[in-house]
Parts: C-alpha cells; structure tokens; sequence
C-alpha cells in the first residue's frame, strides 16, 4: 500500500454522530484507513456515499476515539525513515 502524500490526506477528520464518529474520505483514503484500523483492531464500518467516490468509516462509541485520531495522525502526517 503506498500512502499518498501528506497535502492530500489534510482533509481527513473525525467527526462524531450520534452512534459514535465517522471519517470523510475519499474511496482510496477509506480503503487505506480500513485496513490500517484493522491492524490496530479497531473494528469500522466503510460505507459508500454512491454514486461519488468518496466513502464514510463509521465508528461505534465503543471505540476509543483518542486512539483513532492518534492513528489518523499518523497516516496524515507519515514519518519518512
């Protein structure tokens, strides 16, 4: 998976609902998210906005939302090595 310069990810913010919170993104970016979600074993739910190319992660309350933003971040803002 690569991952799309830091300029391009920017618009990526979690915005909370009434069952819990919800990521915007673009289709690539949510697939991106899912799988990295995963791999921390946090549980989300990828749901199309059709007939566009962009997608919602929706999130239960359950979840723990600083730990998302934390790994949002992160994805945001990669570290070169």
């Amino acid at each position: 998976m690569s991952l799309p310069t830091g300029q391009e990810k920017t618009y990526l913010e979690v915005t909370p609902t009434e069952g819990g919170f919800t990521i915007h993104a673009q289709e690539e970016h949510a697939e991106e998210l899912q799988a990295l979600f995963g791999q921390y074993g946090i549980n989300c739910r990828l749901h199309p906005d059709l007939p566009t190319t962009e997608s919602d992660l929706l999130f239960s309350q359950e979840v723990d939302i600083a730990q998302v933003k934390e790994i949002l971040d992160a994805y945001k803002n990669p570290k070169g090595s």
